[in-house]
């Protein structure tokens, strides 16, 4: 009997226990005069303080690789010569489109930026009226995309600039056959195809071309292949080959 109520007090006392919550549970073990035990584990009741999510201004991310590769490619699908100009700009010229897109992306400049990293305002500021108006660095880029198999957007760009006698030397230099024209600055000569080491002149017309760093073969070749009518940078090409 003595069992019996202790057993029941023990159940009445584990009752009211499981009525109150405890962050770190409760196990209650009970051994009787008998040798018996009664045990019983309530799991722990965690308690969460209540916490405010923390928050980050927000930011605006740098512009990426992915983002400016896309930029580029979009406009070189769309419009390839206005693609070709833009490039130019920052020095990238003469390839084929992907890896013209793939420099440009390197050099993590978007379409539109300016090429000298200027940021000042220069709405005041005019474009160069020639080519011997144009920084050295810049001749020396265009010199460069055309001087054998321009792209058109680049030889329209040079054509453009060349006005004078001096835009043409700040190109190439003086006509192969400078001697002939007693001391006039005469260029040598831009085309679709490259750049020819002859004015116009001297490429069409003149009767007397020489060359001075021929030498006397190859300038017998020359002028014989100028009588028979070719024009003086091919044949420039076959003497001295």
């Amino acid at each position: 009997m003595s069992n019996q109520i202790g057993a029941e007090e023990v159940a009445e006392f584990i009752t009211k226990a499981a009525n109150f919550e405890t962050p770190t549970g409760v196990s209650i073990a009970v051994e009787f005069e008998d040798g018996t035990t009664m045990n019983h584990t309530w799991g722990a009741v965690e308690t969460t303080p209540e916490t405010t999510p923390e928050t980050t201004p927000e930011t605006t991310p740098e512009q990426g690789e992915a983002e400016i590769r896309d930029a580029w490619a979009k406009i070189a699908a769309d419009e390839w010569s206005e693609f070709q100009s833009q490039a130019a700009e920052h020095g990238v010229v003469n390839m084929k489109r992907e890896p013209m897109v793939d420099t440009l992306t390197d050099m993590g400049v978007m379409p539109g930026d300016d090429p000298s990293g200027d940021t000042s305002d220069t709405t005041e500021q005019s474009d160069p009226e020639s080519f011997a108006d144009l920084s050295e660095d810049k001749q020396d880029d265009l010199r460069a995309s055309v001087e054998t198999d321009p792209s058109d957007t680049d030889f329209k760009q040079v054509k453009s600039l060349l006005k004078t006698g001096e835009d043409y030397e700040a190109l190439a230099g003086e006509c192969l056959n400078h001697e002939e024209h007693e001391g006039e600055v005469v260029g040598a000569k831009l085309t679709p195809d490259g750049m020819i080491p002859f004015c116009n002149g001297c490429e069409h017309k003149a009767e007397n071309v020489t060359v001075e760093r021929l030498s006397d073969t190859e300038q017998t070749v020359f002028s014989a292949l100028r009588k028979d009518g070719m024009k003086s940078s091919e044949a420039l090409v076959t003497a001295e080959n």
